[in-house]
């Protein structure tokens, strides 16, 4: 059930990504040159942004694949109950971390779904040209630092995550080494 979210999370999160760059690239035909370059470099962004959600999809599902195979080494491994529940707390709590990556995800696909609906906002009719550029300048002073606060709270949580999957693969490794060393033990004293 938590892989059909996941998945589901990471779909919505790329259509969201999409539309941001369609949104972009029709607004960008009637905007100045700097605000084109502007756009251009916000759609450049927008398409690392999909880059990483893929990559970090892909490592998400590895490390659920990783945890899976865990779980079965658990349940088929009766050697050392004590540690059968010790790696079972361990599971949980990667669960509980992975769950609270997605949480806070969400909460970015909240603030760029803001971001998109200032951005519609941006072809307001003007009586001048004049008044014009200077209300879209306001507005895209705006829209770029909250894009900025959106950018830094993404590098933020990337390296937050990227730290949080070293320390899972770390607890991964070592419960294989553990696991291989009791079934060993397991194999040397008990004959087949």
């Amino acid at each position: 059930q938590m892989e059909g979210m996941t998945e589901e999370a990471f779909d919505v999160l790329k259509r969201e990504a999409e539309d941001k760059r369609k949104l972009l690239h029709s607004q960008k035909e009637a905007l100045s040159q700097k605000q084109q370059e502007e756009l251009e470099k916000m759609e450049k962004e927008v398409a690392q942004r999909e880059v990483q959600i893929a990559s970090e999809k892909t490592a998400r599902e590895a490390l659920e694949l990783k945890l899976a195979a865990m779980q079965s080494q658990i349940v088929s491994t009766s050697a050392d109950d004590q540690r059968v529940a010790e790696l079972e707390v361990e599971r949980q709590a990667a669960r509980a971390k992975i769950d609270e990556q997605l949480q806070h995800e969400q909460e970015l696909r909240e603030k760029l779904k803001h971001v998109d609906d200032d951005h519609i906002n941006i072809e307001e009719e003007f009586a001048t040209l004049q008044e014009e550029l200077t209300a879209k300048t306001k507005k895209l002073k705006k829209l770029w630092t909250r894009y900025e606060t959106v950018r830094a709270d993404l590098a933020d949580q990337q390296g937050m995550n990227q730290r949080e999957r070293e320390d899972l693969l770390a607890i991964v490794r070592q419960q294989d080494r553990d696991l291989k060393l009791k079934m060993l033990v397991v194999a040397s004293f008990i004959p087949e």
